[in-house]
């Protein structure tokens, strides 16, 4: 018997957890298998979802704190670890572990900030499993020699647990419906998403929207546009299949920058028969096979256009339909990926437990990194304008690359920068950025607190530091503030006033 310890951030009832519960209950029914889970955080855990765990027949043992956690780990043969960039995930590969064999199970796309299958996590498991064929494509992965890559990495895409839609059948319903199921936040969805639903030329169209986080924000923003009756937001959703069985389209539109990359949902839709309508961004590009099992578009125009196109074509809407759900029952589903995580696991056995130590992939101290740099090592080098702000003595070079850090996305500011700031509230490089992503977003009295703390180090930023209070006061009208702190770091930057002049 082999036993697994499954490892996540969180137990909740995410995506993530669901691919990991269902494909230990179908791993454990195929035999030679038994699964525990636990999670490093218990309080953002939910006890719903250790109570599924329960019903599923995986183990939960008593783990409390870390003395516990290495104890449960020493005593398995399997560590699966289904990662998702969090700082504490990371200071958990960072930590001294006992002997064990460690599989980094990686459920993201895995190639863009911050969500990153980075070096040092690669080179730290002993077997490294894509959640989804494109994350298997990450560049940390595929930079590895043939061999070693042959040898330590492959993928499973996570599977949905198909068991949930058992007796589904669609329902009649009044108007054409295009529905969507996940994470209602324009860090994962497309910031057009609204608007692209505005121009979708339907008599009568109806877009039902399942999901958490900023429902109640898109709700507002459809009504202020006078399209408040074409949504219906119905947040978080357990019985998926009552929804689906409305539905004539998903309509599954993500950002380019989107984290997607098993997507339980769009395998569910799949399996149902309501063809999707997606955009080739994150691991999406590898589930949609476009004009067979759904239809794939690159512009909102196309997206509107294909939504009006199948609504005229019922019959090419049934064939996209059952042509999803015949793939997504023989290629979806835990049920269907268990014997190939099985035979992964099997194979690992082959070789000893074994200690093991974090390497910096940027060549950092392993013993005792700051804040910022265990961040800047999750990046893998694909934000290189954190690392110039971080090393840089050029002031001209930091200016251009903090006003990148500016503007960057919602994803890095709320998944990235904000987490390590409050994981290592004394770093002052991540008050820094923290400030900085702030005042980009428009929020600039929560610059200010972040500069305000940034400043109480000794480290040679301060006069950066007090040029982005200047600007934060100036947005929020104290000009007397904004005049000192902007005089303040001129003394402190002489050739501040040098590019000044310049410009």
């Amino acid at each position: 018997m082999i036993r697994v310890l499954n490892l996540i951030h969180s137990l909740t009832g995410g995506g993530a957890a669901r691919t990991m519960l269902a494909s230990a209950k179908y791993s454990t029914a195929l035999g030679g298998f038994q699964h525990s889970v636990a999670a490093l955080n218990l309080q953002a855990s939910s006890p719903a979802a250790y109570k599924f765990a329960a019903d599923q027949g995986v183990a939960i043992p008593v783990i409390r704190n870390r003395e516990e956690l290495n104890a449960a780990i020493a005593e398995t043969d399997i560590v699966l670890v289904s990662w998702w960039q969090h700082p504490e995930m990371d200071a958990f590969f960072r930590s001294e572990l006992p002997p064990c064999r460690l599989v980094g199970w990686f459920h993201c796309a895995g190639d863009y900030p911050p969500q990153v299958v980075s070096t040092g996590l690669v080179d730290i498991c002993d077997l490294v499993l894509g959640g989804s064929p494109y994350t298997h494509e990450s560049p940390a992965i595929q930079r590895l020699p043939s061999e070693i890559r042959n040898r330590k990495t492959g993928y499973v895409t996570g599977g949905a647990d198909f068991e949930r839609l058992e007796g589904f059948a669609p329902k009649p319903h009044p108007r054409f419906t295009v529905g969507y199921i996940g994470t209602v936040n324009y860090i994962k969805m497309h910031r057009s998403f609204l608007s692209m639903h505005y121009n979708v030329e339907i008599p009568d169209l109806q877009c039902i929207v399942c999901g958490g986080e900023h429902h109640g924000k898109l709700a507002e923003e459809a009504q202020q546009a006078g399209f408040g009756e074409r949504f219906d937001f119905r947040g978080y959703v357990d019985d998926i299949g009552s929804v689906l069985a409305e539905c004539d389209v998903y309509g599954y539109p993500l950002c380019e920058e989107t984290y997607a990359a098993s997507e339980l949902n769009l395998q569910e839709a799949m399996y149902c028969g309501v063809p999707p309508v997606v955009f080739p961004h994150g691991g999406i590009k590898r589930l949609v096979t476009h004009e067979e099992t759904g239809l794939v578009v690159h512009t909102e125009r196309e997206y509107t256009q294909a939504i009006e196109y199948l609504y005229h074509n019922p019959a090419e809407r049934m064939r996209l339909g059952e042509n999803a759900k015949r793939y997504a029952a023989t290629h979806f589903g835990a049920r269907n990926n268990a014997p190939k995580l099985n035979q992964y696991l099997t194979t690992l056995m082959e070789q000893p437990k074994r200690s093991r130590r974090w390497s910096s992939s940027l060549g950092f101290s392993s013993h005792s990194p700051s804040g910022a740099q265990c961040f800047l090592e999750s990046l893998d080098s694909l934000s290189p304008e954190f690392t110039t702000s971080y090393e840089s003595k050029n002031l001209a070079e930091l200016i251009s690359a903090e006003e990148r850090i500016k503007h960057g996305t919602e994803l890095m500011r709320l998944g990235g920068v904000l987490p390590f700031q409050g994981h290592y509230p004394q770093d002052p490089h991540l008050q820094l950025w923290g400030g900085i992503m702030e005042l980009g977003a428009g929020r600039a009295v929560q610059a200010l607190s972040f500069f305000m703390e940034s400043l109480k180090s000794d480290l040679p930023l301060n006069g950066r530091i007090l040029c982005y209070i200047s600007e934060a006061a100036q947005i929020l009208g104290d000009s007397e503030l904004a005049k000192e702190s902007l005089l303040h770091a001129k003394t402190l930057l002489p050739e501040l006033q040098v590019l000044e002049k310049q410009d």
